[in-house]
């Protein structure tokens, strides 16, 4: 998996924020995906400790899968391993967004 984490970094493109949404693009060779999540806050039931998280909201990486098994054929079983990979690699794109620019 490790190669497929190097792909998805040079497939990522940037972070596009529209407060409270960040949408994470990959481009590569004429495809485009996208993953947007919503950034919500969450306040404890006993103690009111406030989290800010982020709910993926939708998702379309049909391209670039489509891309990466025309290039190296996937199995049934690295479907589900591909798709936590992706979600996995989002997510800490945003995050670091985040940090970079301060928007926690």
């Amino acid at each position: 998996m490790e190669k497929f984490i190097n792909r998805l970094n040079d497939m990522f493109s940037h972070v596009r924020e529209e407060f409270p949404l960040f949408t994470t693009v990959y481009e590569y060779d004429g495809k485009k995906g996208e993953i947007t999540y919503e950034q919500s806050s969450i306040v404890g039931k006993i103690k009111p400790i406030r989290q800010n998280v982020l709910i993926m909201v939708s998702a379309n990486m049909t391209e670039i899968i489509d891309m990466i098994n025309s290039q190296t054929p996937l199995s049934e079983g690295d479907y589900e391993n591909i798709r936590m990979e992706i979600v996995n690699h989002s997510m800490n794109m945003v995050k670091n967004y985040q940090y970079d620019n301060q928007t926690l």
